[in-house]
Formats: structure tokens, sequence, C-alpha cells
């Protein structure tokens, strides 16, 4: 960003109305705002994640730095969530939940291994691999195909993160 778009950004932004501050542990990506000046490398964010926790492992990383993260309670942001270039068909729509199943295991497993060590991730998400593999055959056999296929990739995602593979699931056309 350039210093004029920075003096535009902070003209913007009404201080009186700005009640509180308060540092916090991590705060969500939709709402981040980061001075990069503070950072030596631009590429701040692992590359590893694809979908979720990467927020979370920014702000930890800050802090392992002896950074900071502040949230400003009364600042309204309006998120959609979730809304990418995904269409209407149903195919699609099965498919989105497909990612963001087998990505959040995929990513709680990794941030757990990456910011911990591999055992404390293996006590955190050892009952939900267990869960999902239940659940998806149990689903199976019941002919439940939507909610096998939820579990079914949830069990994936944490299976291929505890076995080191990268963050590779994608939606194919």
């Amino acid at each position: 960003m350039t210093k004029k778009k920075n003096k535009k950004f902070e003209k913007n932004i009404n201080t009186k109305k700005v009640k509180e501050i308060t540092k916090v542990d991590w705060i969500r990506g939709f709402c981040i705002i980061v001075n990069l000046e503070k950072f030596r490398k631009r590429d701040i964010f692992d590359r590893n994640y694809f979908l979720f926790f990467e927020e979370i492992d920014l702000c930890k990383s800050i802090q392992r730095k002896n950074g900071n993260v502040y949230f400003i309670k009364n600042l309204k942001i309006n998120h959609l969530g979730f809304k990418g270039s995904i269409g209407s068909a149903k195919i699609e729509k099965n498919r989105a939940e497909n990612l963001k199943n087998w990505h959040f295991m995929w990513s709680s497993f990794y941030f757990y291994k990456k910011n911990f060590n591999y055992f404390h991730a293996l006590k955190k998400m050892f009952r939900k691999f267990l869960s999902s593999l239940i659940k998806t055959i149990f689903y199976a056999l019941t002919f439940q195909y939507s909610k096998r296929n939820k579990y079914l990739y949830r069990f994936l995602g944490i299976f291929n993160s505890m076995i080191g593979r990268s963050s590779f699931f994608k939606i194919e056309n």
C-alpha cells in the first residue's frame, strides 16, 4: 500500500467511535489488518494451509516474536462466509462441502503438530479421527451418502495430515 492510500485509510477511521481495543490471542482472517512493515518477509502466511487455521497460525507466530494481536470491540465487519465462485448446482455445493470438511480436519491436525508436536496433535484429534471413521462406516451401511461423504472427507483430511501429506485436496472440474 502506498503512503497516499494509508492516509486515506486512516482518515476513514473515526477514532472517537473506537471504544475498546483488547489484546487477544487470535482473530479471524476476514478482519485482519497487518502492518507489513513489521515483517522482513512479506510472505507472512504458512503456504501449507489452504482454507483453515492460517490466521490463527499467523497470530501465534506474531506472539512468539513478542508481537501483539488486537481486537476492536465495536468494529463491524460484514463477512459473507465461504462465498467463493461456487455455483448453485447441487453437485458443486457437495464438492465445496467435501473440500471444507477435508481441509478443516487437515488444517486442525497440522496446526497442532506445527505449533506443539505430533503427539499433541494426535491427542487432540484422535477422537475426531475415530469418530469420523465410525460414522463413515455407519452412514455407508445405512445408505446415507451425504452424511457418509461428510465424515469420509473429515476422516481423509485428518488421515492425510497424520501421515504428513500436503494439503493437496482441491475441487476438480
